[in-house]
């Protein structure tokens, strides 16, 4: 009886055991998974969250290219605005300073002569016709750049992107080398930091490089057009709205609005320092990149090898009691006969040896395609700082007043609209004014008011004109 009961406590331990296995490999099976999930998981997340960087940052660029693009009309919407404005509008505070103020023969009350010249600036940035159409063209033509463009809204983002590629490509390069004994996250946070600022540094100075290659072909084409006799010196006088002071030379001409430098015999020299330093940093940063990266892994890869020889040596028997020490190389023999017995493959094996031979092979490709990349990418905005942009001092802003208008009637008529909306826009505001005026005037006060009833923001812009 007690032999049975003995046979069936060892059957049920023996069931027991199997059972707490079975369930410590499913908990353990579960663990795994769950880590899998979760790696997966934030993974997508750090691609979400490079997406959303790159999202705000194309949304941050559109915005400025179109506040820049029409700074004039967005800041006279604002001014508008804040003219509307129940509580804060400056029309109060304008209407109740009623003394007088000399504006060329007439007289008018300080607070009306402040909103005048609140919009005295648009108009004027507006109060343009044929002649000035002519005018600019013939200064973007006399630079030797008309037909010249500024660099597009798509290649922005296109550059944007490129930024935050490369950002990601530095920090991916860097990971294992910036803070070193911290953390993943570590890893992650910092190598992201630098790399964005390398990117960000290295786009900035590639672009300049590339429109100091411009600089210097107008350099060329300007030595090229110069007589030898001609003595080329600077007029101060000429800039966008004055083309008509050089019209003799065509060399004298692209010299007053490229302004470059000239040596002790009044030759044009070219610029080389941005271009040297830039192409100094792109080989050195592409050689470090992967000279930084291969050695990371090559640490790396010993780590993993140090590891595989202690428990090597811990399976063989060395580190038992009464087993005396062992060499390296019968540690290794040792484990080749125990490979060989159980059927087992261990690293020192030829199939180990050539896999870890083709992993070195693969991490050398891959970190010299990356370096590849890298450099092409610095090639590209070199490219588009070459093609795009201007040298003229002033070239870029007359483009942009020019820009859109495809004759010198098309140009009148925009800027005859938006001289009558800025006008319309005044005399709303002065009725209002008026009417607040009205209220507290007294006195002098009265007269003054009355005397500058009939005075409209069109008289202010043309007594400013005579007074300048």
């Amino acid at each position: 009886m007690s032999q049975a009961t003995h046979e069936f406590n060892s059957i049920f331990n023996a069931q027991n055991n199997t059972v707490q296995q079975e369930s410590t490999t499913s908990a353990a099976d579960s663990i795994h998974t769950l880590q899998e999930q979760a790696g997966s998981f934030i993974a997508a997340l750090d691609w979400a969250l490079w997406g959303g960087l790159l999202a705000f940052f194309v949304v941050l660029y559109i915005l400025f290219r179109i506040v820049s693009a029409n700074k004039y009309a967005v800041a006279y919407t604002l001014r508008k605005m804040r003219y509307a404005l129940p509580f804060f509008s400056p029309l109060g505070k304008y209407a109740k300073d009623l003394s007088a103020r000399k504006e060329g023969k007439a007289e008018l009350p300080y607070g009306l002569w402040m909103l005048f010249s609140d919009f005295a600036t648009f108009y004027r940035t507006f109060d343009k016709n044929e002649k000035d159409y002519d005018n600019w063209r013939a200064y973007l033509r006399k630079a030797g750049e008309l037909g010249r463009k500024p660099m597009p809204w798509y290649i922005g983002i296109m550059i944007l992107t490129l930024v935050l590629f490369e950002a990601i490509l530095v920090a991916y390069i860097l990971q294992s080398y910036v803070m070193p004994g911290g953390s993943k996250a570590d890893y992650d946070f910092w190598a992201v930091v630098v790399g964005l600022i390398i990117a960000v540094v290295m786009m900035v100075l590639t672009h300049k490089t590339g429109g100091e290659m411009y600089y210097n072909t107008m350099v060329d084409k300007l030595r090229g057009i110069a007589k030898p006799e001609e003595v080329l010196e600077r007029n101060t006088k000429v800039d966008w709205e004055n083309n008509k002071d050089d019209d003799a030379s065509p060399a004298l001409q692209m010299f007053n609005r490229t302004h470059p430098n000239i040596n002790e015999r009044g030759v044009p020299q070219k610029k080389h320092l941005v271009t040297i330093l830039t192409i100094s940093l792109i080989v050195g940063m592409s050689i470090a990149a992967y000279v930084v990266r291969a050695t990371t892994f090559l640490d790396e890869l010993e780590s993993k090898e140090d590891t595989s020889l202690v428990e090597m040596f811990n399976r063989s028997g060395g580190s038992e009691p009464g087993k005396g020490a062992m060499s390296f190389d019968q540690l290794i023999q040792e484990n080749r006969d125990d490979a060989v017995q159980s059927g087992k493959q261990t690293r020192e094996t030829a199939m180990d040896i050539m896999k870890e031979k083709n992993l070195i092979l693969a991490n050398e490709t891959t970190f010299m395609v990356l370096s590849g990349m890298f450099f092409a990418i610095q090639f590209l905005s070199i490219l588009f700082g070459r093609t795009y942009g201007f040298a003229g001092a002033e070239s870029e802003r007359v483009y942009h007043a020019l820009r859109g208008f495809d004759n010198r009637e098309k140009f009148a008529h925009y800027m005859e609209m938006k001289k009558r909306t800025i006008f319309s826009g005044v005399r709303d505001l002065q009725k209002q004014w008026y009417k607040k005026a009205s209220r507290v005037a007294f006195g002098e006060e009265e007269q003054l008011l009355e005397a500058s009833k009939h005075m409209s923001f069109l008289d202010y812009i043309q007594h400013e004109k005579e007074a300048s």
